[in-house]
């Protein structure tokens, strides 16, 4: 799997986003023994069980509860697989969060989706959402998709806006042919307002407290419906733990690709969440590989079985 971050001369890396990719132990964001603003361990220089060494997100700062503090550099040497240069270039931040005032400064006006959008869906596009058994009347209005046709850096995808509190503020775009090399083609992020992986998919179909259903890809969530969100892959971010945070989830069911990728990254994102949501099942399908492969009536026996 390729690695989030190559390594560049004279380049820094976000704290956070190091980890993700390099750490070798578990860490929490939030939770018992967790202060905000730090990231926290099982002490690696003491018998620690219960996370008491943090790593203060804006300075670098490393202490033990119980031991006491020590040196960032030779920490992370001992928390990720890098090497001493490596290490060296990670930078310190603000506590990161989500961009929430650029959301809400936003309207539908203040963004536009690709020019090379067309008004008529092509036969090619609804050929497309009928042979994954979409039905494609249903899924085009419900998430407000367009086409793109033959024109463009997006031609032959279909474009998926990617809709925060009801403002559109990105999008993604699925490839129809899947002969392109890549499956779904992430904007620029001067040409939208956030990243998708600073956005969760179908994010505004959860209610506070609610189950939800995470899988890994927006054609898996136009299958099982609504309380069922993407990270737009098996790789997440912080911006997307917090916003898991802010809803208070009650049970969050993973439903991965059942591969070994999906299997491995289901197991992944369930220790980063378990602080923050009340329950978490790993689920797996016995007859299909991928949730989008799913006929709908196997997706609504799913989601009876686990009680939605």
């Amino acid at each position: 799997m390729k690695p989030l971050i190559e390594f560049k001369k004279n380049e820094t890396y976000n704290l956070i986003e190091f980890l993700e990719d390099k750490s070798t132990v578990q860490y929490w964001l939030s939770g018992k023994n967790i202060s905000e603003g730090w990231i926290g361990f099982n002490c690696v220089y003491c018998e620690d069980k219960s996370n008491h060494l943090g790593i203060e997100i804006a300075t670098g700062r490393v202490v033990c509860w119980k031991c006491g503090t020590h040196n960032f550099i030779k920490t992370i040497l001992k928390l990720t697989t890098c090497t001493y240069d490596e290490a060296k270039k990670i930078k310190f931040s603000k506590k990161i969060k989500i961009k929430q005032e650029k959301i809400e400064r936003c309207s539908a006006e203040t963004f536009s989706l690709p020019k090379e959008i067309v008004s008529e869906w092509p036969k090619k596009h609804l050929g497309y959402l009928k042979r994954r058994n979409f039905d494609p009347k249903l899924i085009i209005n419900k998430y407000k998709l367009r086409p793109v046709y033959t024109l463009g850096k997006y031609k032959f995808r279909i474009i998926i806006p990617i809709i925060m509190e009801k403002k559109t503020v990105s999008f993604i775009a699925r490839d129809i042919t899947d002969t392109q090399g890549v499956k779904y083609l992430m904007p620029k992020e001067r040409d939208s307002i956030l990243t998708p992986k600073q956005c969760v998919y179908n994010y505004d179909s959860l209610t506070e407290g609610c189950n939800c259903i995470l899988v890994e890809g927006p054609t898996d969530v136009w299958r099982m419906g609504d309380k069922t969100i993407s990270f737009f892959g098996t790789k997440h971010t912080v911006e997307q733990i917090l916003l898991i945070k802010k809803k208070r989830i009650n049970t969050l069911f993973v439903l991965y690709d059942n591969d070994s990728p999906g299997k491995k990254s289901a197991i992944k994102v369930s220790a980063t969440l378990a602080p923050l949501v009340e329950n978490i099942e790993i689920i797996s399908l016995k007859t299909h590989s991928d949730p989008g492969d799913l006929k709908p009536e196997e997706a609504i026996l799913i989601k009876k079985e686990l009680g939605f």
